[in-house]
């Protein structure tokens, strides 16, 4: 166990399991301390996994070893990063492995709890992700109000950052100031762009999603399947390449960069596009690219954007007077036909008043 890490590996699980000196140690002293500190300790790094990571750790105890294909590493890697199971590999298989020490503490543990505590990490994770893709950036008193609003179990604003602070996933996804959660998108630009968005959207207000909605959009890649959405594949796939994934990616980059948009001089128009070019949609006829351009506005004209705080654009365009119906005043003389149909003069009619 272990073996197979890296001493910079084993330095990054010395900080998880709290290994004092641990940059003094060689490696296999290393190794040594972490043998023993692992089963001991492994009950507060379970429950920071997801349900997934815990249904595979369970499968690979069960089983006691495991070979897959080599691609499928992926679906352990957070249990390889805590020195949970242990893995071996060639060019096309990959064996996966427990100790049995680590199998023996584990069987001894309190699984209920974890389990418990594992599924309010998950939703709680799942809610933050939810919000962080819905609007960029959160106050956190809103965020709390929206959880407190969709469990059982009641939060205080000290737990809900804490989980937040400690939560490895979240902690490299967003960052919490001055009263807000902000996805890294925002606060890695430069030290301003965060205060700038805030102002941006400050009085602005949330559009109010249901906790559905908010559990679909923690997928990253989630967009709403909009009619526009559906014209857009539909003209590409008649227009251009008839590739599903192509035309799935495709649409991802409109919509992904719509969201994160904030500029009004069209510049994520053609960011798209050139997009589209790498993917090998390229348009270069003017009739096509001023049709294509047409499908992209609409669709990120109904996309829920950061700086609408949610909103769509078109939920938050004021209507326009040119759409507004017109109304045309008649001008009847007194002695003309009544417009009412009943056969007599205006002045005799409707127009007896006037």
């Amino acid at each position: 166990m272990l073996l197979n890490y890296t001493k910079k590996e084993l330095d990054q699980l010395a900080k998880i399991y709290q290994v004092k000196g641990a940059y003094k140690l060689k490696k296999a002293e290393l190794i040594e301390t972490l043998i023993d500190l692992i089963p001991a300790h492994m009950d507060k790094a379970l429950v920071n996994l997801s349900k997934e990571d815990l249904v595979a750790f369970e499968k690979v105890i069960e089983k006691g070893s495991l070979t897959d294909e080599r691609e499928l590493l992926l679906e352990y890697v957070n249990l390889i990063a805590l020195g949970l199971i242990d893995f071996s590999e060639d060019e096309e298989k990959v064996i996966i492995s427990v100790d049995e020490r680590i199998k023996e503490a584990y069987l001894k543990l309190d699984r209920k709890t974890i389990k418990d505590k594992v599924q309010l990490n998950s939703q709680l994770r799942t809610h933050v992700m939810g919000l962080l893709n819905l609007y960029g950036v959160v106050e956190i008193e809103w965020a709390l109000s929206l959880y407190n609003r969709d469990y059982e179990t009641q939060l205080t604003r000290e737990e809900f950052i804490e989980f937040i602070q400690k939560d490895d996933e979240l902690a490299s996804r967003l960052t919490v100031e001055e009263g807000y959660l902000a996805d890294e998108t925002v606060y890695a630009v430069d030290s301003n762009n965060l205060k700038a968005f805030i102002l941006a959207t400050k009085d602005k207000p949330y559009f109010i999603p249901a906790k559905e909605y908010i559990d679909k959009i923690s997928d990253e890649d989630y967009y709403d399947n909009t009619l526009q959405v559906q014209a857009l594949k539909a003209y590409l796939k008649k227009n251009f390449i008839e590739d599903e994934e192509v035309i799935e990616e495709a649409v991802l980059v409109v919509t992904m960069i719509a969201r994160v948009d904030c500029s009004t001089n069209g510049s994520a128009t053609h960011l798209m596009l050139e997009e589209w070019a790498a993917m090998g949609i390229e348009i270069t006829h003017p009739i096509q690219q001023r049709e294509a351009i047409e499908h992209i506005e609409m669709v990120a004209n109904n996309t829920r954007k950061w700086i609408n705080k949610g909103f769509t654009n078109d939920e938050i365009r004021p209507v326009s007077v040119k759409n507004q119906p017109i109304v045309k005043k008649l001008d009847v003389g007194r002695n003309a036909a009544c417009p009412c149909g009943s056969g007599k003069k205006y002045k005799k009619c409707c127009g007896r008043n006037n």
